[in-house]
């Protein structure tokens, strides 16, 4: 059985709607809508250094975030940043995914790119800094295994092509979300990663995603996913536009954003 439908239960989920954004919109539109939907707890997966929880600050939200960050050297620095400004702040040094395991994750020479997956050539020769330097061996739990704090809550998962296991292993969890945001690419930047318009269409939609892909310049037009929902659902935001920045081609680790609302 294929990873969308084991998620078949999020068609229960309350999302309103799929919601993308050019990137000089997406904070404030992220703002509006935490604020609109009331979050108190924002579930940052994939932290890296800290650098997603710092621009939520900045962008005025006080609630609280939970960080997860498998990598020892980038935990450090996330752990630091949190202790010494934030007491709201919370960070654990683990990966997210399907289930409980010891696994080897490819660190990256940049940090962020790091990976359970196999990076592709083409990303390597884009960016020569997203190029793996070793592996590492890292815990990993599930969303569902956690107590997690209450609150009404986020999810964002920035996870380099882990995403299908980070959703499988919150099953549970997803139903209660009040928005998801996932980072997703448009061209491969890993071996055998879900691309975004399959991740998006796991979240109880019907999605297609229309976009012209100019393959001389290697960059995406805006696209957007269209979003098909039954009556009993909220006929708020059904479409989304994509993040219009250079594909994965050119910038191998942020290929575009999208925000489930």
């Amino acid at each position: 059985m294929g990873w969308p439908h084991a998620l078949a239960q999020v068609e229960r989920a309350p999302f309103a709607g799929v919601l993308a954004t050019f990137v000089p919109d997406l904070r404030e539109n992220r703002s509006r809508l935490i604020e609109e939907r009331r979050v108190t707890v924002v579930l940052d997966v994939g932290a890296n250094a800290g650098q997603y929880a710092k621009r939520l600050r900045v962008d005025g939200y006080a609630g609280t975030i939970v960080s997860f960050e498998p990598l020892r050297d980038a935990y450090e620095r996330l752990s630091a940043a949190a202790a010494a400004s934030d007491s709201a702040w919370q960070t654990f040094n683990l990966a997210l995914g399907e289930a409980p395991a010891v696994a080897a994750m490819n660190v990256s020479a940049n940090s962020y790119s790091s990976s359970f997956l196999s990076i592709t050539r083409t990303t390597v020769e884009a960016a020569a800094d997203a190029a793996y330097v070793g592996t590492e061996d890292v815990t990993v739990t599930a969303l569902d295994l956690l107590a997690l704090p209450p609150g009404r809550k986020m999810l964002k998962a920035d996870v380099q092509g882990f995403e299908p296991s980070v959703l499988r292993g919150a099953r549970t969890l997803l139903p209660t979300l009040e928005l998801v945001e996932l980072e997703l690419s448009l061209v491969p930047i890993y071996e055998g990663q879900e691309l975004a318009p399959a991740l998006c269409g796991c979240c109880g939609t019907t999605a297609s995603y229309r976009s012209q892909w100019n393959r001389r310049s290697r960059t995406a037009r805006p696209g957007r996913f269209c979003r098909s929902t039954d009556s009993s659902r909220t006929s708020a935001a059904r479409e989304a536009r994509i993040d219009s920045r250079k594909s994965a081609m050119s910038t191998p680790d942020r290929a575009g954003t999208v925000v489930i609302q």
